[in-house]
């Protein structure tokens, strides 16, 4: 897991030490909480809220040159092939309710015709990226809120580095203002859309401004996903 950084880390916060864990595992009769991410790249992270309040990520799963609806098949394939259980909580990219030009089908529309009743996440990014801060930098019993599993391997690599901030300029360091957008911020997306909604209220409680919005390069951004998500 090691490799040349270009860019500045989006979770400095995160040591794979600390927070990757193999007993970060699936536990049967606590809900399945599953980010998604659309595109053509798309991305579904599989959580759960322990009683304890352990946020632990225990699965994900990417696709490339894929539209939701093939995907959301190997979603439901790979539930059933890991007894992931029956209780899920679905929270995706809320431009998901939008329908595409050439289809009268919204990526929810087809999800929710498969029994997955998928709602829309914060888009706000900033409280995004803060509601998984504050997961990170929280311990229960001494031990890290947050716990990711190895074999996400796109969000570990993403926490460790890949997922970053592109440099700008060189002679004096300067960095955009949103985090790049290629094939692991996918994961990473889809991953913030369920902190924000376990976390989200406490980031608005202890202060943190959420309310500005970087500037973003929506060229960029569908350049690199695709001009259709539903393919």
């Amino acid at each position: 897991y090691g490799f040349v950084q270009d860019g500045k880390p989006v979770y400095p916060e995160y040591s794979d030490e600390l927070h990757c864990k193999e007993a970060a595992q699936y536990q049967p009769g606590l809900i399945v909480r599953r980010g998604w991410d659309f595109g053509l790249t798309p991305s579904c992270v599989f959580s759960q809220l322990h009683p304890s309040g352990r946020w632990i990520t225990f699965d994900e799963l990417n696709a490339d040159s894929m539209g939701i609806d093939r995907f959301s098949d190997q979603v439901l394939a790979h539930v059933a092939a890991n007894s992931y259980g029956a209780k899920f909580e679905d929270t995706g990219d809320p431009t998901g309710e939008a329908r595409a030009p050439t289809d009268e089908r919204a990526c929810f529309d087809i999800l929710r015709g498969k029994g997955i009743e998928i709602t829309g996440g914060e888009q706000t990014i900033t409280l995004r990226l803060e509601s998984v801060k504050w997961a990170l930098r929280q311990l229960i019993d001494g031990k890290p809120m947050l716990q990711v599993n190895p074999r996400c391997k796109m969000l570990r690599k993403g926490y460790q580095g890949r997922y970053r901030y592109r440099r700008i300029q060189v002679s004096v360091e300067r960095y955009a203002d949103e985090p790049l957008k290629d094939d692991y911020s996918h994961p990473h997306d889809a991953n913030q859309y369920v902190a924000t909604r376990l976390f989200g209220s406490r980031v608005k409680a202890a202060g943190v401004d959420t309310s500005i919005e970087p500037k973003v390069d929506r060229y960029a951004k569908r350049r690199h996903r695709g001009a259709s998500a539903w393919a």
